[in-house]
């Protein structure tokens, strides 16, 4: 996402702008529950690995997404945007 201003520059843009936003939320929360799920599917399917570390990993994570005294940062969403400037001939 940060390399997103860079990236627009390059194809041509100018006036670029960025902004990005997150939001913090506390375990146990809607978002906190949802993403545990997600999380153990995740692992379900081979996307966690299969080694014990991944396991205890999973577990601390999952145990701290359900505890309402850890505040958790989400994941940050970037948009970018800019003008192409048409040729003026």
């Amino acid at each position: 996402g940060r390399r997103l201003p860079a990236l627009f520059e390059h194809c041509g843009l100018e006036d670029v702008r960025h902004e990005a936003a997150t939001e913090v939320v506390r375990g146990g929360s809607p978002w906190a529950r949802w993403w545990a799920v997600t999380l153990e599917v995740i692992h379900e399917l081979g996307g966690g690995g299969a080694v014990d570390s991944d396991q205890r990993e999973l577990e601390v994570m999952t145990k701290a997404l359900a505890d309402p005294t850890v505040w958790i940062m989400r994941e940050i969403l970037h948009a970018c945007w800019g003008r192409r400037v048409r040729d003026r001939e």
